[in-house]
C-alpha cells in the first residue's frame, strides 16, 4: 500500500484539474504524455526487430494473425505516431 504524500498528491493533482482551466494545466502533463509516448516507440521498433518481435507485438496489442497478411506487422502499424505529428494534430 501507498504511503499518506502519495493520496495527498493524487489528491491535490485532481483539485488542481477541477479548478485549473484544461487549457493550461494541460500544458503541465504534456511533456510526461510526449515521453510516454516516445518510449513506447522505442519498445515497439526494439521488439519488432527481435525474432519473433512481430509475433509478440500481434499479441499484446491483441491483433489475430487472421487479419494480418502473412502475418507481418510493418513499421507503420507498431509506431503510434512521432510527437511532432501529434502536436501539428492537436496542438503544442
Amino acid at each position: 500500500m501507498r504511503d499518506k504524500t502519495h493520496t495527498d498528491h493524487v489528491e491535490n493533482w485532481a483539485r488542481h484539474v477541477k479548478e485549473t482551466p484544461r487549457s493550461e494545466w494541460i500544458k503541465e502533463i504534456k511533456p510526461l504524455v510526449d515521453s510516454q509516448v516516445i518510449m513506447a516507440n522505442r519498445f515497439y521498433a526494439r521488439l519488432a526487430k527481435e525474432k519473433g518481435g512481430a509475433e509478440k507485438i500481434m499479441k499484446i496489442r491483441g491483433i489475430s494473425p487472421e487479419v494480418r497478411p502473412e502475418g507481418i506487422i510493418k513499421e507503420k502499424t507498431i509506431r503510434t505516431g512521432k510527437v511532432s505529428e501529434m502536436r501539428k494534430r492537436y496542438g503544442k
